[in-house]
This record gives structure tokens, sequence and C-alpha cells, in this order.
């Protein structure tokens, strides 16, 4: 086929097998991939169906690939192609998804619109599809959107994906002065998962965040860098009047398994006037000995790795107040004294 061919098929009953023809033509050379898009534009339905059906089939070319790209990056074809990503089966639409790079980010765009569905399972799968990509930083207000909506089990994800893509650390800053202890703990736990400068910048200053579960997180992140001041503050904290302060130190010394915190930790589990903190204690202890894990290992196991605040929730009754402090309500990127800088 080539480019004079174009002019007669626009209402071809069987566009699907004409769409292939074209894709060919274009790789041949005989056609200009701009003449293949203006034909798809007037066949949004049938080019998304076409490009979505091609990608699922394994033995799809590099150079094929290429092609369907430039026929799904105009916007209505890009949000139809989406669509199917929602409502063709899980496995067909992951399948798809690890084939599509970042030159899609118009279709990362539009999986990134589900983000916002007052649906969990759908803002789940749209996550799931979007960490298949190469992300593209199109999508990073609206992972910034859903940090600050702090779902239940998505937070910590959705930050995740994020760090990966804010390389200015804009939207970082922002998220860890959020009001919501919760968000700016899911933003904490994505930088635990990264090293360099500015993530030990942003664990020093969570260090001195007014909630006494992020500061426990980010002494966690220190300790993990290297740094001596992680379990120094951890074990202040391991001494501190506050009952709800001591649990959350004790819950961090005992998945970093400090071998120098063991004698306090086996004190507070034998003395501690708090039963929760003696609860926590004895867990911590039980982590701590020899053949559960090398105590020189960076990172806890999968199972271990219970978001802070939702566990010491659990353990204190879910008095929110007896744990964390006010925090200015009135947030913004100039709201707080703490500045990050970005």
């Amino acid at each position: 086929m080539t480019t004079d061919d174009l002019t007669n098929i626009g209402f071809n009953p069987s566009f699907g097998a004409t769409l292939r023809t074209v894709v060919e033509g274009v790789q041949s050379g005989a056609i200009p991939i701009s003449k293949a898009t203006e034909l798809t534009q007037s066949h949004e339905k049938e080019t998304a169906e076409f490009c979505f059906d091609r990608f699922s089939d394994p033995m799809l070319s590099q150079a094929e690939a290429e092609t369907l790209l430039h026929l799904l990056e105009p916007r209505e074809t890009a949000a139809l192609f989406a669509g199917l990503m929602f409502e063709r089966d899980e496995a067909a639409a992951k399948r798809v998804a690890s084939r599509i790079n970042q030159a899609a980010a118009g279709v990362q765009y539009q999986i990134a619109a589900r983000l916002q569905s007052a649906d969990a399972k759908a803002v789940s799968r749209a996550l799931e599809l979007l960490e298949s990509f190469e992300p593209d930083k199109v999508i990073l207000p609206r992972l910034f959107a859903l940090v600050g909506r702090n779902l239940p089990g998505l937070t910590a994800r959705a930050a995740l994906l994020l760090q990966r893509l804010d390389t200015s650390s804009i939207y970082t800053g922002r998220l860890l002065q959020h009001p919501d202890p919760r968000v700016r703990a899911g933003i904490l736990q994505a930088i635990l998962e990264s090293k360099g400068a500015k993530s030990l910048e942003y664990l020093r200053l969570c260090n001195e965040d007014p909630d006494n579960r992020i500061r426990s997180l980010a002494a966690l992140g220190l300790h993990w860098q290297g740094e001596s001041s992680g379990i120094k503050r951890l074990l202040e904290m391991a001494r501190d009047p506050n009952a709800a302060v001591r649990w959350s130190a004790v819950w961090a010394l005992g998945i970093c398994r400090c071998a120098e915190a063991a004698l306090l930790v086996r004190w507070l589990q034998e003395n501690d006037p708090d039963a929760r903190v003696r609860e926590q204690a004895t867990l911590a202890i039980s982590r701590m000995q020899p053949g559960t894990r090398s105590q020189s290992e960076s990172r806890p196991a999968e199972s271990e790795r219970a978001v802070l605040i939702d566990a010491s929730e659990r353990g204190f009754g879910g008095r929110a107040a007896e744990i964390t402090p006010e925090v200015n309500k009135g947030w913004s990127a100039t709201s707080r004294k703490r500045r990050v800088a970005g």
C-alpha cells in the first residue's frame, strides 16, 4: 500500500485489517507515519482496539510497537486505549502495559486520570499499570494528588512511584509539609527506599518532625544510611516519658535489630509501666534473637515492614491525639517554618 491508496480506505468496513496493512506500509517506508495518523484520527475507537490487540501479541516487534505508539498520540485515541486497560482482562492489560514505554505519555496521562476515582480498586489497578511503564513526568500531578488523599494501602505505593519521577523534589518537599502525618509517613517510606544526598537531607529534616512516629521512621532511615544519629535518636525516644513515643522507638529498634539497644529494650520489656510498650518490646527482643536474621542487614523482611502509623494507632486504640501533636492546618508550600530545600 502507498500514500495514494489511503484516500480510498477511509470507510472500509474492515478497518482493523486495513490498519494492519497501513502499519506494514509505515514500517516498509511506503507510507509516512503522519499520513497514517491522519487516517486513524477519524477512527479512534477502532485504532485503540487494534493497538491494544497488537500490544497483546507476544510476538510484536519493537518496530511495530513504535509505530503503534505514534498512532496512540492523539488525545481521544489515548483516552480510549487507556479505557481498554481497565475494561479488558487484568493479565492482558498488564502485558500491554509492560510493552509500552515513556513514548506513550498520552496513554499514561489517561491512566493516571483514574487515580482520582472514588473506587479504590480502580485506583489500585491504575497504579499497577503505571508501575509497569517507564514512568513519564506528565503523571506527577496526579500522583501528588493521590498521595494527598491518603488512601489506606495505596499512599506508600503512590509515593514510591512519585519518588521515581520527582527528580527536582518539588512534590516530595510539599508532601513532607502536609498536615496529615499519614501522608508524611507515606512519602517518607518512599524516601527510605532510596539513597543519596537528597534522601539523607529529607531524613534529617523528618528527624525533627512533630510526630513521634515520623521521627522514628526518619531515625530508622538514617541508621540504614550509616548515620549514628539515627540510633542515638531512637535511644533517646525509648526513654521518653510519653508511652506512645517509647512504643514507636521500640518498634524501630526491633526492626533495625540494633545490638547496642538490646539491654534497654529488655529493660522496657520487664519494667515499662505501659503494657503496650512492654508488648512491643517483647516483639523487638524476638527480632533481635540470634538466627532470626543478621543484625547487620540493612532492611527488614517484607512481613515486618508495617506502616508505623497504622501499627501505633492499633496499639493505642486509635487515639491519634495521644500520639500526634496538632499540625498547622493551613498546608501550602510556604505554610510551615520548616523548609525543604528543593
